[in-house]
């Protein structure tokens, strides 16, 4: 006879909880939008900036937020599984809350999104050992591990051209007039030497 334990139950103390680092990220209203509409795909979505708050990918086209934005906060769950943004200026993490298929998809795509748009920054770990410790402001113990960061613009990618989208026209006459400037010299100075 196979006695059978009835009254034990398996219990889980803690969800498991997964954070993924973005790196340094300079994310523009367009890239917030993408990864509003992927968080909505896992359920109701909720979006915090400061005192304001939104629950649709085009709440971020609101008057009512600056156009650079201090910090963001996205979640969004079914009641089972769920999925957490945050973006602020010393943080870029995806929180995921029960990992399953549908929200590692969510994370890739995620990913996808940023990865582009991570920007060159001179980031020192200091919990390495043997590490490098050059900094550009002091250090001391109590000095945060910074390994991502995120600038918000609250501004449409084609609204906000780089340096040399801004400039090309600029350069492109500066090189043709000098150019022009040498080749034109370079008559000049045949001429004159020819003459004498």
């Amino acid at each position: 006879m196979i006695r059978h334990n009835r009254g034990m139950t398996l219990r889980r103390t803690q969800s498991p909880i997964e954070h993924t680092e973005l790196g340094h990220l300079k994310l523009y209203r367009d890239d917030l939008i993408k990864i509003a509409k992927i968080l909505a795909e896992i359920g109701p979505l909720e979006i915090k900036c400061g005192d304001w708050e939104g629950d649709d990918p085009t709440d971020f086209d609101s008057p009512d937020l600056p156009e650079r934005l201090p910090g963001v906060e996205m979640t969004a769950t079914d009641g089972t599984i769920g999925v957490g943004v945050r973006l602020k200026r010393n943080e870029a993490i995806v929180i995921v809350a029960e990992p399953t298929s549908l929200t590692e998809g969510v994370l890739s795509r995620i990913q996808r999104i940023t990865k582009p748009r991570r920007r060159a920054v001179t980031a020192v770990r200091y919990d390495m050992p043997g590490g490098p410790k050059i900094a550009i402001r002091p250090i001391s113990a109590k000095t945060p591990v910074v390994r991502s960061s995120a600038l918000l613009i609250n501004d449409y990618r084609e609204n906000r051209p780089t340096f040399w989208e801004r400039t090309r026209d600029d350069w492109i006459v500066g090189a043709v007039w000098c150019v022009v400037g040498l080749v034109l010299g370079g008559v000049i100075g045949y001429w004159v030497n020819t003459i004498t």
